[in-house]
């Protein structure tokens, strides 16, 4: 996977965003009231963010009703969009997700279509005002979210299901395994248990291996300076293993 060098927060141009900032009309219409130029945040390119999930759990005014979240889940992804901001158009991100004291900034990794990650900056809502079940947002909240999904061929159905607090699939359909996991090794008996794999195919990751005793870790890298071998399992029903309580 190719990767573009590390960024300081304050160095970063890019921003991921998921939710209303990518409706035009949204984030026009908030940018012309509050004294900013629109233009100064532009689409670079669709993409995900990892072990992330959508999740309506905090509520807002201005938005009569739940507003959109996105909190850590193994193996889940969020569907988003990757922008380049100006300074200015981080003025107008930061005043639109009343940051820092509703939504706060934290820096993270988005993957292109073509598998590149960028480190990026997105929000998600403060610990403070998060709350413990769904907040259901307004049907026109979710329509503006839904349009801007659908202006950049982004497909809709995570922020459908999150908007009704079902549990949400994961769109990850694999997972890379280089140790014990491996044909031929101790637990590989144990993932066939669970899910006899569609395919596997010899695969590489940028990582350092490291031995932890009865078993081995990898630590992902962002340099690529190496690879540690492995295998690409692609599987019939990835939740059992990915992100539910079956995972490995």
């Amino acid at each position: 996977m190719k990767t573009f060098n590390s960024t300081t927060l304050a160095d970063s141009p890019y921003y991921f965003g998921y939710g209303s900032n990518l409706d035009l009309q949204d984030w026009t219409s908030w940018c012309t009231e509050n004294g900013f130029d629109p233009e100064q945040i532009a689409p670079v390119g669709t993409a995900v963010l990892p072990d992330h999930e959508l999740v309506f759990n905090y509520r807002s005014g201005r938005r009569r009703g739940g507003a959109l979240n996105v909190r850590q889940r193994l193996g889940h992804v969020v569907p988003g969009v990757i922008f380049k901001a100006t300074p200015t158009g981080w003025a107008a991100l930061n005043g639109k997700e009343g940051a820092p004291n509703y939504y706060e900034s934290f820096q993270t990794g988005a993957i292109l279509d073509d598998g590149t990650e960028v480190p990026v900056v997105t929000y998600r809502v403060c610990a403070n005002r998060v709350r413990d079940s769904l907040v259901a947002p307004s049907p026109e909240y979710l329509e503006i979210v839904k349009r801007g999904l659908k202006r950049f061929g982004l497909s809709t159905h995570l922020v459908e299901a999150a908007a009704k607090g079902e549990d949400l699939p994961t769109d990850v359909p694999s997972i890379f395994t280089y140790g014990t996991l491996l044909r031929g090794e101790s637990r590989f008996a144990a993932l066939r248990a669970h899910d006899e794999p569609k395919s596997i195919l010899l695969a590489e990751a940028c990582g350092d291996l490291y031995s932890l005793g009865s078993f081995p870790a990898l630590i992902a890298t962002s340099t690529c300076n190496g690879y540690v071998s492995g295998e690409l399992v692609n599987l019939q029903r990835p939740r059992t293993h990915i992100g539910g309580s079956g995972s490995y």
